[in-house]
């Protein structure tokens, strides 16, 4: 049974996809989806209680493969730009998500993985430079934050900046200023 539900929520989903690539999704019906994938409605609301719910499934599905396959020595650039062209890929779901009740979702999607993509950055750089654990999270947490401010930035300008220009702006800025930390460190990250 779930193998069926399993292939009906695929169903549900590339249809979604196909669909999004016709129309913007706030111009999709879950009529749409039902009919372009030849299930009945009570079959989509068993599923998915509506079609966002479907589009924060392929999210948490999307997001979570770039993390599981990052490899140990790819850098926070290349999973920073893979995220980028993911969300710019989806572009018209992510507006209509970002500009509906379910802005929190996409934030906290983007946050979770931008935490991900540093620590491995600032863990790197702080078993270099010899780092406290206290520093360490403290600068995991900073440039997470500040780099999931540059991607609701470049959400909020409609995305208009491309994937590597971004990475490339964000990139020099973050691993210049995050070697800086750990070689001149701040008074206050002292453990004296």
């Amino acid at each position: 049974m779930r193998d069926i539900s399993k292939l009906t929520k695929n169903a549900i989903t590339a249809s979604l996809v196909r669909l999004m690539s016709k129309m913007p999704l706030d111009k999709i019906t879950v009529k749409d989806i039902v009919d372009d994938c030849d299930i009945s409605r009570n079959t989509f609301y068993y599923n998915y209680q509506d079609i966002y719910a479907v589009i924060e499934q392929l999210f948490e599905t999307e997001l979570n493969s770039i993390l599981e396959s990052r490899s140990v020595h790819q850098s926070w650039r290349q999973v920073f730009s893979d995220i980028c062209v993911f969300l710019y890929e989806y572009k018209s779901a992510v507006y209509s998500m970002y500009r509906s009740s379910r802005r929190d979702f996409v934030e906290s999607q983007i946050k979770k993985l931008v935490y991900e993509c540093m620590s491995q950055t600032v863990e790197s750089l702080s078993a270099e430079y010899g780092g406290v654990e206290y520093e360490t999270q403290t600068v995991i947490q900073f440039y997470a934050y500040a780099a999931q401010g540059f991607v609701s930035a470049w959400i909020e300008s409609g995305m208009a900046e491309p994937v590597q220009s971004l990475v490339m702006r964000a990139g020099g800025l973050f691993e210049d200023s995050m070697k800086h930390i750990f070689k001149n460190p701040p008074e206050s990250f002292s453990t004296d």
